[in-house]
């Protein structure tokens, strides 16, 4: 019972970290060519022994048995172009369900007997069964989905049936097992089967609605089997990128950047069955054992390019081994959550359990990890990234500063980062799931039916089938009749255009019902008789593919009839002066008729100009402009006509064209110069700049600005002429009153006169954000406020023997410069498998070969669930100092080993004026051995 709690404590800690780890950007999973495929291996033979598959089958090397049956009507693909593309991309797939956060980690290893589960990803450590009745509860969400790993083979007992509810769809269905699937006589399964290295065997009436995977497994069905695809579109939400940008600090790799397992002298070498992303190289040894496997990138063996990664991987070492140490650590790292840094252990060491590196929101967080002898990673170890840290910045080194130091990666690990030996072998166990990269300076590389991988890529194939698009052809003169072009023009089946025949790769059209008049020809255009209304004339129809008749896509193709016409627009002719009058241009400027611009006159192709009423005094003149008298009021004119075609006068458009008659404007642009720091008493110093934007001389023109006493202003301007400017200059002195408003705003404005008379207003604000300019005046000074966050000093996390006992200090730190203002308040979660007690009168410690504490300062009270520090009043933590508070902690005595227990230490937010809320917790983690 002991240890499922511990278990279930390490689930919940990797739960609450959840949402944060997927902070990126996610996408729905997307099976690219695989999506027809029904099965597909990518190593192993695909045999049928008289049962139904429905949908495409292949492999890239083994032999296709039993597919030339009435039970086959799709495709079948071996050892080509289509199997390399599929057998990638079923390594990518894998990475990104396997890449997903686990939900639950303690269910047993059979799944039925009438069970209900509800949605998210399951991950057992060992082979597993489906009895009986299981049913997948999608709990009314349609995009639900269900992920269920084993570690070992995956039994379907004999008539065990899979039931969906709840909006579940098989399409979010995945069984993954990293050994082979055997489903029993009679099943009933729902979801696809995906062994990562095994066969797939569905007994004699077995019923799979979903698909058939394996990256090196033979696929066999029985008879009477019906397999068929699962319906829907997979909607599961992952994580994928072509790139891992890390922080300049660790941007060291050079050339290994692109490198997945690398060796500067020794073998690279696999046992088993492996799926790598990235480059394979070594630069003196030999790279075997991944031939059968499935690798995206290139093998390198003594060429150019290793002895570059050689260079880079000795200088990337020492790049690391500079970096200043920011943190220290015991040897051991088991259960706990790491924050960014750089870390030294002076003796070999051992990391185990659940390890969440903490990116703290930087993506630019460094974890590195310097062992100074052999690094042991435990099986079963699982590394979580949350808050922003990524693998490309996390860096695990054995042998860091002494001649040789082995990476041994226990089997069934799940690790993110990049994993270096210094003079020692880099080693992965079986089945280890590794987002990085293994490299060693000088030893050997080995991997065991690993996946390993530099970026989790994209899925970016397209599915095999008729890609079919939405039609609109080209226009066709109902006058005159015509042909379309094909209904299919811009079809594609299997990457190639469609052509309509009835060979084997050819396509068919069918359903096809064409307007009445209308001809479907048989190449797939559609001829259209001669006075043919105008309008739009919908097709709706399939095209299926001739040797596979069931893939076919339904298609809508639109077909425009059209009349010759005018094509008018509404017009906005050029402004013109109200004051001096003026033409405009043409009404007709910028229409055409049958594509050619319109000319207004008496011949055929020509137009005229209908139902025009013009304003009073306003002159419509033969050429189609429109002729405004001096003295017009401004504002905006409109007319609305028609243009006809003289040939044709029942053709016809209405237009609607707007005239707009301006006057003379003019503009006021302010700026403002504080003199000073804009405290009380300085002088704002404000240029006035007067623009005449108008088309006329004005005159008269008078500047006002009520919030100066004393303008200096040479007012009135006599006269400015369009497209001239005047200065003038102004001063303000700031007052109290413009320092409790906290700033000063202008609002100068101008007047003048037009060539008539007429009064014209400042029309400043339309072109400039500066005409109203606003002075901020100097605001008080910031109040700082202090900081707490805890820390945690311990010289040991194991316990051996029951009743063993030992110190540990809470560090209380302000980090802000002020200091505390009020009592701070601590709490201390207590837990049942360990005691911790305290010395309210203590002074000293033993913790690191004794440290002082001060314990004498705070008052110390608790209850069943806390220890609760506060600061005694009139006690002050000064700015940038610590107060250290010591306790002991002791292993009951009817603890088992293997338990743990977190000692968390939290800052109450805002005791003591704390102003920042980010930092309050630590933890770590005590077990006993």
């Amino acid at each position: 019972m002991k240890n499922f709690i511990s278990i279930c404590m390490i689930a919940i800690a990797m739960l609450l970290f959840s949402t944060s780890s997927f902070s990126q950007a996610l996408v729905p999973a997307n099976l690219g060519i695989l999506t027809s495929f029904e099965a597909f291996t990518g190593a192993g033979a695909v045999s049928n022994a008289g049962g139904e598959i429905v949908g495409d089958v292949g492999t890239n090397f083994g032999l296709l048995n039993g597919l030339d049956t009435t039970n086959f009507s799709f495709n079948k693909y071996a050892e080509d172009e289509v199997t390399d593309v599929a057998r990638k991309d079923l390594l990518r797939l894998y990475i990104h369900l396997n890449d997903l956060f686990v939900d639950y980690y303690g269910h047993s290893a059979a799944f039925g007997a009438g069970e209900t589960i509800t949605p998210g990803v399951y991950a057992l450590g060992s082979a597993g069964s489906i009895g009986a009745n299981l049913t997948l509860d999608g709990g009314g969400d349609p995009d639900a989905f269900f992920i269920i790993k084993f570690n070992g083979a995956l039994t379907v007992g004999a008539a065990a049936a899979v039931h969906l509810t709840g909006g579940a769809q098989s399409c979010n269905v995945f069984w993954i097992a990293n050994g082979a699937i055997s489903v029993a006589a009679g099943a009933d399964v729902k979801g696809t089967l995906y062994s990562k290295t095994g066969a797939i065997d569905l007994g004699a009436n077995t019923v799979l609605e979903g698909r058939m995977f394996s990256m090196a497994g033979a696929i066999s069905t029985a008879i009477g089997v019906v397999a068929s695809l699962p319906p829907g579109t997979i909607t599961i939400p992952i994580f994928c990128e072509s790139e891992c940008n890390a922080a300049p600090e660790v941007d060291v790799l050079g050339v290994l950047s692109d490198y997945a397992l690398f060796a500067n002298s020794g073998i690279v070498g696999n046992t088993s069955i492996s799926g790598i992303i990235g480059e394979i190289g070594t630069n003196a040894g030999a790279i075997t054992g991944y031939s059968l496997g499935i690798q995206i990138g290139e093998e390198h063996a003594v060429d150019g390019q290793t002895v570059q990664g050689q260079i880079d991987l000795n200088a990337a070492y020492d790049a690391l081994m500079a970096l200043p140490a920011t943190g220290s650590h015991i040897a051991t790292f088991f259960n706990e959550t790491l924050a960014p840094g750089v870390y030294d252990i002076g003796t070999a060491g051992a990391v185990g359990g659940a390890i969440i590196l903490d990116g703290a929101g930087n993506p630019d967080a460094i974890f590195v990890v310097r062992v100074a002898g052999a690094l042991n990673i435990a099986a079963a170890t699982r590394m979580i990234l949350t808050n922003g840290a990524k693998r490309c910045n996390i860096f695990w080194i054995g042998g860091a500063g002494i001649p040789t130091g082995a990476v041994n990666i226990g089997a069934s690990c799940v690790l993110k980062g990049n994993f270096i030996s210094h003079g020692g072998a880099c080693n992965s166990g079986a089945g280890c799931f590794i987002a990085g990269r293994q490299l060693s300076t000088l030893g050997a590389v080995n991997t065991n039916t690993s996946v390993l991988y530099t970026n989790p890529e994209c899925i970016t194939s397209k599915a095999l089938g008729i890609d079919a698009v939405v039609d609109i052809t080209e226009a066709v003169d109902g006058t005159l009749g015509g042909t379309t072009t094909s209904l299919t023009e811009n079809d594609v089946l299997l990457g190639d255009p469609v052509v309509i025949g009835t060979d084997p790769g050819n396509i068919i059209l069918t359903g096809v019902t064409v307007p009445p008049g209308f001809t479907l020809n048989p190449d797939g255009t559609v001829t259209i008789p001669l006075n043919t209304p105008a309008g739009d004339y919908t097709l709706t129809y399939q095209i299926c593919e001739v040797g596979n008749p069931i893939n076919c896509d339904s298609v809508t193709s639109t077909i425009v009839v059209s009349a010759p016409s005018i094509d008018a627009v509404e017009d906005t002719t050029d402004p013109v002066n109200g004051t001096t009058g003026g033409t405009t241009a043409s009404l007709t400027e910028n229409d055409v008729l049958l594509g050619n611009p319109v000319v207004i006159g008496t011949d055929p192709g020509n137009v005229i100009l209908a139902g025009v009423a013009v304003p009073p005094g306003f002159t419509l003149n033969p050429d189609g402009t429109v002729t405004i008298p001096p003295n017009t009021p401004a504002g905006e004119y409109s007319l609305t006509y028609q243009i006809c075609e003289v040939s044709n006068p029942t053709n016809c458009d209405s237009v609607t064209s707007t005239i707009v008659v301006s006057t003379p404007a003019i503009a006021l642009v302010k700026t403002a110069i504080v003199s000073g720091a804009g405290m009380l008493g300085d002088v704002i110093t404000y240029v006035l700049t007067i623009e005449n934007t108008g088309s006329a001389t004005l005159s008269n023109v008078v500047v006002t600005d009520p919030m100066i006493i004393n303008p200096i202003i040479e007012s009135p301007i006599a006269s400015l002429v369009p497209g001239a400017t005047s200065i003038a200059i102004a001063t303000y002195t700031i007052t109290q009153s413009d320092i409790d408003a906290g700033s000063v705003t202008n609002s100068a404005t101008a007047t003048a006169q037009d060539p008539n008379g007429i009064d014209v207003n400042d029309i400043s604000g339309t072109a400039n954000d500066n005409d109203t300019p606003t002075v901020t005046l100097t605001a008080p000074p910031v109040v700082e406020l202090p900081d707490f966050t805890p820390t945690i000093d311990i010289d040991g996390l194991s316990f051996v023997a029951a009743g063993s006992a030992r110190d540990f200090v809470v560090n209380v730190s302000e980090v802000e410069g002020a200091p505390s203002d009020g009592q701070v308040v601590l709490k201390i979660v207590k837990g049942s498998a360990f005691l911790i007690s305290y010395g309210a009168a203590a002074s000293t410690s033993n913790v690191g070969g004794g440290v002082s504490v001060n314990n004498n300062d705070w008052d110390i009270t608790e209850n069943p669930l806390f220890i609760t520090m506060t600061l005694k009043a009139g006690v002050v933590i000064g700015a940038n100092a610590f107060s250290a508070i010591g306790f002991t902690i002791e292993r009951n005595v009817d603890v088992p080993s293997q338990t743990s227990q977190p000692i968390t230490a939290t800052i109450v937010d805002g005791s003591g004026s704390d102003s920042q809320n980010y930092g309050n917790t630590y933890n770590t983690v005590v077990i006993a051995q």
